[in-house]
């Protein structure tokens, strides 16, 4: 069984990132954080290809047409996401990787905190039953990850209301005759009360971060007056 596993991505340059955050920090300590967190999701990528029994395929899904090209050399295949919103876009990727692939896994970039492990074993469980649709509630309301090893329908995706507090939600309910599997709760990073939650995070397991984890931890640390209102 193969598995493709995209990850939804911002170009810095061509869109901008972190919109919120940047509101409170400014634009380029929020292009700074995001560049860090892309660093940490391609070396826990590098990590899952490395140790999953299943083979996995990582993918960019960046968000601008001429993404791809600022992105080749970071290691994976990049895409374009087409045009529309979040659910168009989500469609369009999920149906073109399962033209090559036998499941499909979707993640986003602003999650650096999250462990290899984790993604190997939904990987594994998908591989085990391919219907069984597995998805990542994020504390927001949203979500982090998304896996199956059979396709949903477009009209799914887009039926869902994105970037609000009951888009995890919406999510499940329109997955209606499908199992599903709920991975633990998560952070991702959209503003700057994030960013305390997440150096909290990630202190508290120093020993089993990647080094870009680790970079970004001291990154926290050293920035921490812009985030915390000191």
């Amino acid at each position: 069984m193969k598995i493709a596993v995209a990850i939804f991505a911002k170009t810095i340059g061509l869109s901008p990132v972190k919109s919120r955050l940047a509101s409170t920090v400014g634009v380029e300590l929020a292009e700074a954080f995001y560049s860090l967190s892309i660093a940490c999701t391609h070396d826990m990528m590098l990590s899952v290809v490395a140790t999953s029994k299943v083979e996995v395929f990582p993918h960019w899904a960046l968000a601008e047409e001429d993404g791809p090209v600022q992105f080749n050399g970071r290691g994976y295949p990049a895409l374009w996401t087409g045009e529309g919103d979040l659910g168009a876009r989500l469609a369009t990727i999920s149906e073109r990787l399962f033209d090559d692939y036998d499941g499909v896994v979707m993640i986003g970039s602003d999650s650096p905190q999250l462990c290899s492990e984790r993604l190997v074993s939904a990987i594994a469980q998908i591989k085990h039953d391919p219907d069984l649709c597995i998805v990542g509630p994020a504390e927001d309301g949203g979500f982090y990850f998304f896996g199956t090893g059979r396709p949903v329908r477009r009209k799914v995706w887009e039926s869902v209301t994105y970037s609000k507090d009951t888009t995890f939600n919406e999510l499940v309910s329109h997955l209606e005759g499908r199992d599903i599997h709920y991975l633990p709760k998560e952070q991702d990073v959209d503003a700057a009360e994030d960013l305390k939650s997440l150096e909290s995070n990630l202190s508290g397991k120093v020993g089993q971060l990647s080094e870009s984890q680790r970079e970004l931890l001291q990154w926290l640390r050293f920035n921490r007056g812009c985030y915390m209102g000191d």
